[in-house]
This record gives structure tokens, C-alpha cells and sequence, in this order.
């Protein structure tokens, strides 16, 4: 059952929104709603998951998580809809009501939005055999037992990933979060349903199209708008397959992306815990991470990239999977350094 997911449908009038011809164009057509069933691995915790995940994504506007209910926007060559969520399991024996406001019958949007929600909310990762490792770790134990069914959540690409790691260097995140959303609401496509506006990242080309001095008013740094405007129009034109990096191995994932401008092991590292489901990925290089780890194990001793890196091996393969619980700790107020 671990993983499954069916598909069911039932009539009913539902709001269609069309890319087609406009930005942004509403009509109402009776379609098909359709109800997709996801059995995530357990242990699940569906509103600790959901709240996580859109805690991280609210400002881009593609994502909300209120009264139980999370909402995603899924894009497809069909068009653009919104999938809403709902449990209805529990913790040990989840399940998730998946329906899709809009959907032609004989469409494959059903079994797209399926498997970019079980993506985005992580519901395939297997938590028992880290539970079990972390156990045998008093401090990390701790964050374990108290966010119990969390799973990893992950961005919806690979280049949105990067972008977004690029627009976070060097600077407090409160600015990054900043500059992420005036990229999104800027340069991202956005559509209105039931009154509410959400919008996608932007694509490669939007942001190639930019251009260097257009990125720069979104406050970015120059040289960050010519990564990301050097890194947009490689994609862009076809020059650099980003997923295709799933199926090479963690170090040659690194080997092919720090050749790129803006991207080094920091950002690689990063990518792999939230963008390629990499369990054993560890951004040794992150302050917050280094802080964390020398307030739990090292009484708060300074700690550099070279030593964190070799005491996170105590937590091999599931280094990943540590660094999720952490941050999620500490944006919980469960972790205070």
C-alpha cells in the first residue's frame, strides 16, 4: 500500500483557468473533478508535513496550508490547476485525499498532480530505520520523538532550487525571502481562482528574458543577477539537462554543477536535500547548521566546515535527513541556539 496511488472521479462544476491565449483568463466548464488516493510511508504526520512545507513556500504564492487543508498549484502541458489536499488517515496508517479542481477526463493531469504532491510533501521517504539510528542519539533523539512523521519536503525542480539558493547567499533570510518573492511575482505566470491569486516560478526563459539589469531591481547584487541570468540561459537554450543530474551519483551531480558561475559544494549540497532526495546529502558549509551542531554536541565550541563534515558521519546514510530535523526544530522554536 506504501506509495500507492489511485485515481476516482465524480461530476462536478469546477472553475477552469487557461495560459493558452492570456495570463490569466477564467471561465467555468463542467468538468470531471477527480480524487487522487496517496498512501504515504509511515510514520506521516500530514499537518506537520504540509505546515513545514508551505512555512518555507507561503511567500511564493503557489502553496497555502490552512484548516487542514493544503493547496498546491500544478502546472502541466494541459494547463494549470489546483490540487487540494486533505488526511484521512492517520500518523501510522496514512492516507491523503488528493482532488483536482479542474481536470479533463482523459487527461493525465490526474497522475501529475499525484506525483508532484507525494514529491513536494516527501510521502515516499522511509523515516523508520533513521527513527532508529537517532534513537541511539540523545540530542538529536529529542528533535526525532517531537516532530514525529515529518518528512522531507522538496521544491518542485532542480532550477528552481538553485535559483533559490543563489538569491540566498551571503545575506540574512528575511532579504532573500524578500528578493524570492519579487522574482516570483514579477516573473512568474499567475492565475486567480475563487479570488485567490497564486503564482509559479518563474521559467528559464522569463528569466533569461530579464536580463541582467532588469534581475538587479528585484535587489539583487549584480553579480548574483548574472549568475542566475548566465545560469537561466543555460537551461533555457537547451544547454544544460538539469534533470538528468537524478541519475548520476552525488559526486557527479558536483562535478558538472560547480563548473557552473554561483554554484559551489554549498549550494550542491543543498540541492540534493531538497531538489534530488538525496538522503545522505550534508551542507557542512551552512553557519546555521555549524551553529547547530556545536550548540548540541560541543557546548557551543566554534566549529569549521572541515569539522562538522567529519562529525556529521556519525549519522551516515541519513545525513539529510538530520539536517531536515534540525532546521525544522529550530524554524519550530524547538531548537534555540
Amino acid at each position: 500500500m506504501q506509495g500507492e496511488i489511485w485515481v476516482l472521479r465524480a461530476p462536478l462544476t469546477v472553475v477552469l483557468c487557461c495560459y493558452k491565449h492570456c495570463r490569466s483568463e477564467l471561465w467555468r466548464e463542467n468538468l470531471p473533478q477527480q480524487t487522487l488516493v496517496i498512501h504515504p510511508a509511515p510514520p506521516f504526520d500530514f499537518d506537520l508535513t504540509a505546515r513545514y512545507h508551505a512555512s518555507y513556500r507561503s511567500y511564493f504564492g503557489n502553496v497555502e496550508f490552512q484548516n487542514g487543508t493544503y493547496r498546491q498549484v500544478i502546472e502541466s502541458e494541459e494547463g494549470v490547476y489546483l490540487a487540494l489536499v486533505r488526511s484521512v488517515g492517520s500518523i501510522d496508517s496514512p492516507q491523503l485525499e488528493v482532488t483536482l479542481e479542474r481536470a479533463p477526463t482523459g487527461s493525465s493531469v490526474a497522475a501529475i498532480a499525484a506525483e508532484r504532491v507525494a514529491w513536494a510533501l516527501g510521502t515516499r521517504t522511509r523515516l523508520k530505520e533513521f527513527y532508529a539510528m537517532a534513537e541511539a542519539d540523545p540530542a538529536l533523539g529529542t528533535y526525532t520523538r517531537q516532530l514525529h512523521g515529518l518528512h522531507p519536503t522538496h521544491t518542485y525542480s532542480i532550477f528552481e532550487a538553485i535559483v533559490v539558493a543563489i538569491t540566498g547567499q551571503q545575506i540574512a533570510a528575511g532579504v532573500a525571502r524578500t528578493i524570492r518573492s519579487l522574482l516570483v511575482q514579477e516573473y512568474g505566470r499567475h492565475v486567480t481562482i475563487d479570488g485567490q491569486d497564486y503564482h509559479l516560478f518563474p521559467t528559464p526563459q522569463a528569466l533569461k528574458s530579464a536580463g541582467v539589469e532588469e534581475l538587479r531591481k528585484m535587489k539583487l547584487s549584480t553579480r548574483k543577477a548574472e549568475y542566475i541570468s548566465d545560469f537561466a540561459s543555460k537551461v533555457a537554450s537547451g544547454e544544460l539537462h538539469l534533470e538528468a543530474l537524478h541519475d548520476l551519483e552525488d559526486d557527479e551531480v558536483e562535478g558538472q554543477l560547480i563548473q557552473l558561475r554561483g554554484i559551489g559544494k554549498w549550494t550542491v549540497q543543498w540541492l540534493q536535500v531538497v531538489a534530488m532526495d538525496r538522503h545522505d546529502a550534508f551542507p557542512s558549509g551552512d553557519l546555521a547548521l555549524r551553529r547547530f551542531v556545536s550548540f548540541l554536541y560541543l557546548e557551543r565550541q566554534p566549529i569549521d566546515e572541515a569539522l562538522v563534515e567529519e562529525f556529521s558521519r556519525r549519522w551516515y546514510p541519513y545525513r539529510s535527513l538530520v539536517t531536515v530535523y534540525l532546521f525544522a526544530a529550530a524554524r519550530m522554536g524547538l531548537l534555540k541556539t
